[in-house]
């Protein structure tokens, strides 16, 4: 789980500098608008892993994991996805 977050903050991170190196370019962030999506699903399924640290016992974090947690697995997946489709989108703006 860890990986995945670290992962994800790390591609979040690079996206961000990448769109204030280019704030004045009106036309390339306005291609950006199909991210809108992918956006509130990263959020969503952010809340859903700070609810499962919050809220789970020692147990609950360390032996069930995201392995049993039925939200907490899709979240995950779900924030790979969405990382994969930052980077896209980083290699595809810079062509």
């Amino acid at each position: 789980m860890m990986m995945a977050l670290y992962e994800f903050n790390g591609v979040m991170k690079t996206f961000q500098t990448h769109l204030e190196i280019h704030e004045d370019d009106e036309a390339r962030l306005g291609s950006l608008d199909y991210l809108k999506p992918a956006l509130e699903q990263c959020k969503e399924s952010l809340y859903i892993v700070k609810d499962f640290m919050e809220h789970a016992s020692f147990i609950g974090k360390h032996l069930i994991g995201s392995r049993f947690d039925r939200k907490l697995k899709p979240s995950l997946k779900a924030l790979n996805g969405a990382k994969e489709l930052f980077m896209l989108a980083l290699h595809a703006d810079q062509q």
